[in-house]
């Protein structure tokens, strides 16, 4: 019995040591509460809907949940409590809400909560619990996203062969009877993931990401089943032919010859009921170019924009704007939508995408900017909207590529080097570099955009030399990228502390001349000022800073004013730097950074002036009382013959550069002993042995490494021991003392020799 316990609690043990602990991290976007479950791995996992909440279930995973931080960003608005078990995770809502899941990448499951999917509709999953992108006849297999879909859509449909409970695995057809349809259903999806491979079976977009296990959970009423389209599903137009009784699969088939050939799709006249999709033909730019040039295409839709009266027609208008947008012409584009006059959802989408095509950006707000999760085109204008990609975006990778490739060359020529920037930010570097393939194959050659990307897609892979060559490509085009690439390669100089060419720097003069006024203007005369103090053109640096004052704010005249003092006092000549240090016309001492008080005191110190460095380090200033300013201000009252005073700053201090300033100190104070010891105890023999010297500690400069010294010991001590202990008559006493007399001569004339020469060498 007692060996069965044993075995029991090692079991147990075992268990326990095994078992991988997933941290579940939470955020608030607005409209839901999302949870984010950073996995070890995809693993098989059901939902199970509870009255107020869910329960999450992973059956074949050994998973403790860390739940300590989730309500550290998020409000109980939505999700009241959590709880965690081994292997589930127990969800309490405040609300009547539902949960949409997907797969973001390989480990990360994300469940999404929020009223706009109540839990009458929550999934509910049958016992096979096959996740997405797994293929039940194969394992853990992952196939095309349309295939999971087309699973999804079966788990869905199948219930609808009997009123049975969809948690039983065999689907009830009769009370006798019942049909598995499992490997029916396996050799289903393997022949369509076969396809989905190929490209010709693809997933019609949808108003979110894709939940990984969302399936109606109720069957509809029969007054309703026919004329209800699933809550989660895009509306489809009435007048759509291809709409059918399999239209809630949500799959598109296509073949080779189609998929050359552009897809008129329906147009919705209603937004979709999510707060942040939209129909995809609003976003479809590809199809709004005609196979006429620019010229015949704009030609033909003016000559039919006025009707009567000189009224536009506002269909035409549509038309023309977005004909305008398909060549790249956002001013355009927002002067037809001025002409027609709506302010429809339609047309803000419209507008926010000339802005894109104007500025690189959509203003401050855009709807674009929240449509990420919107799969394909969507997904490229909510990161074209976007200045910049926060890193915590989730969105379909394949889906952006997808949408990017079908662009027009010139948009793909344009949009493609900053959205790879973008992306290279978002440390997103594998989407980044596809599409700096897709735009090189067919963009301008010499594009310095380009170049520019190349260079921090180099600079991500710590390619220093890649990077300097691309931007050094960048730098010599007349283009608007040059500027930013010239910021970039003068920027990368200063931090290494290496020197900027004048040439570069008159350049970037010549850009904040160019662009002042703007942002790129106030960043260029930064980098411009900055260039020229790391050139060695100080007089000519601090003469622009005057002049140049008034366009920088007040952070960014200090930022100057330092960065030049800095590099004055690693780099000027003597009479530069004294003539700056010592006045304050470029910078106070005040206002001087604790590091480079440090290194101005440094300096003047070298140069005689300790009164003038103890300004730059005094214990008054703000930030100097760290080791460095103490270290300073010790070696200073040193130099001012104040021993005393130098060991009250080094109080508190330790380490090999205190204890040789103490040294000093009682060395000036005639403590040679215990300058002595300092000295030996930081590994400074020569100065240990010097304090001997001063201590007459015989001992000791016998144990010297300089036989001179050595020598000059051993002589003392005879001289010392023949006085004490000889009984030689007086003459012959006074004989051996002069002999060791003129011993001792000769090594201090070596030893001083010596000495001398170790002196000319320093100097």
């Amino acid at each position: 019995m007692t060996m069965r316990v044993l075995l029991f609690v090692l079991l147990c043990l075992a268990g326990a040591a095994s078992a991988q602990t997933v941290v579940v991290r939470s955020g608030d976007h607005g409209t839901f509460t999302r949870l984010a479950l950073d996995m070890p791995s995809r693993a098989v996992w059901r939902m199970d809907p509870r009255p107020d909440g869910a329960l999450i279930i992973f059956p074949q995973a050994e998973l403790d949940f860390d739940i300590t931080q989730v309500f550290d960003r998020i409000g109980r608005n939505r999700l009241r409590a959590i709880k965690a078990a081994r292997g589930q995770i127990h969800l309490d809502f405040a609300c009547e809400c539902g949960v949409q899941a997907f797969w973001h990448t390989d480990r990360m499951l994300v469940l999404d909560i929020a009223e706009a999917f109540p839990s009458s509709l929550m999934a509910q999953r049958r016992s096979s619990d096959v996740s997405q992108g797994e293929d039940p006849s194969s394992g853990m297999k992952p196939f095309s996203s349309a295939t999971a879909q087309l699973a999804r859509s079966l788990d869905a449909s199948l219930p609808h062969l009997g009123d049975t409970d969809v948690t039983e695995d065999p689907v009830a057809v009769s009370d006798d009877e019942t049909l598995d349809l499992s490997d029916m259903r396996a050799t289903l999806l393997r022949e369509l993931g076969r396809a989905a491979s190929q490209g010709l079976l693809t997933p019609t977009r949808k108003p979110l990401p894709d939940p990984v296990h969302m399936a109606a959970s109720d069957t509809p009423a029969p007054e309703t089943r026919d004329t209800e389209a699933p809550r989660n599903e895009a509306p489809v137009a009435p007048e759509d032919p291809r709409m059918d009784d399999n239209a809630h699969l949500n799959l598109r088939a296509q073949s080779s010859i189609d998929r050359a050939i552009t897809s008129i799709r329906a147009e919705s006249t209603l937004i979709d009921t999510q707060d942040t999709c939209m129909p995809m033909a609003w976003l479809d730019l590809p199809s709004w170019g005609g196979t006429g040039s620019f010229h015949q295409e704009i030609g033909d839709l003016n000559r039919q924009l006025l009707g009567e009266f000189d009224r536009p027609d506002k269909e035409i208008a549509l038309d023309l704007a977005r004909t305008y947008l398909y060549f790249g012409f956002g001013a355009e584009a927002r002067h037809i939508l001025d002409l027609r006059a709506e302010r429809s959802d339609k047309d803000a989408l419209l507008r926010e995408m000339a802005q894109i095509m104007d500025r690189g950006h959509a203003p401050a707000g855009a709807r674009l900017a929240t449509t990420a999760g919107c799969g394909e085109p969507a997904v490229l204008w909510a990161l074209l909207a976007m200045p910049t990609v926060p890193r915590e975006t989730v969105f379909d990778h394949k889906a952006l590529l997808r949408s990017f490739a079908a662009l027009p060359v010139p948009l793909r020529d344009t949009f493609g080097p900053e959205l790879a920037r973008r992306l290279i930010e978002a440390r997103h570097r594998g989407t980044a570099q596809n599409i700096l393939r897709m735009t090189e194959r067919t963009g301008t050659p010499g594009n310095s955009d380009l170049a520019l990307a190349r260079a921090d897609l180099a600079g991500v892979d710590d390619d220093h030399d890649t990077a300097r060559t691309e931007l050094d490509a960048a730098v010599t085009s007349n283009s608007v990228a040059a500027a930013e690439a010239l910021v970039q390669l003068i920027d990368g100089l200063l931090a290494k502390g290496a020197p900027v060419p004048l040439d570069n720097a008159e350049l970037a003069g010549a850009y904040a001349y160019e662009n002042r006024g703007t942002d790129l203007g106030r960043r260029m005369t930064t980098t411009y000022l900055a260039a020229l103090g790391a050139s060695g053109a100080f007089a000519k640096a601090v003469s622009e800073f005057d002049r140049l004052r008034s366009d920088l704010d007040a952070t960014g005249t200090e930022g100057i004013a330092t960065a030049l003092m800095q590099q004055m006092t690693r780099n000027a000549d003597d009479v530069t730097f004294l003539r700056h240090a010592l006045s304050d016309r470029l910078i106070a001492p005040a206002v001087v950074p604790a590091a480079l008080g440090v290194d101005i005191a440094t300096r003047l110190l070298g140069s005689g002036l300790a009164e003038q460095a103890r300004t730059f380090v005094a214990a008054d200033l703000p930030g100097r009382s760290g080791r460095m300013s103490k270290l300073t201000r010790a070696e200073i009252a040193l130099v001012q013959d104040r021993p005393r005073q130098a060991e009250v700053e080094l109080l508190g201090l330790d380490g090999a550069e205190a204890n040789i300033l103490r040294a000093k100190a009682r060395s000036l104070s005639g403590d040679h002993t215990a300058a002595r010891i300092l000295y030996t105890a930081s590994d400074q023999t020569e100065k240990a042995m010097e304090a001997a010297w001063f201590a007459e500690d015989l001992d000791q400069m016998a144990r010297a490494n300089d036989p001179l010294l050595r020598q000059t010991a051993e002589t003392l001590q005879n001289m010392e021991q023949q006085a004490q202990t000889s009984s030689d008559p007086p003459l012959e006493r006074h004989r051996d003392l002069l002999e060791s007399a003129g011993t001792l001569r000769m090594a201090m004339k070596r030893l001083l020799d010596g000495k001398d020469t170790a002196i000319d060498g320093e100097e």
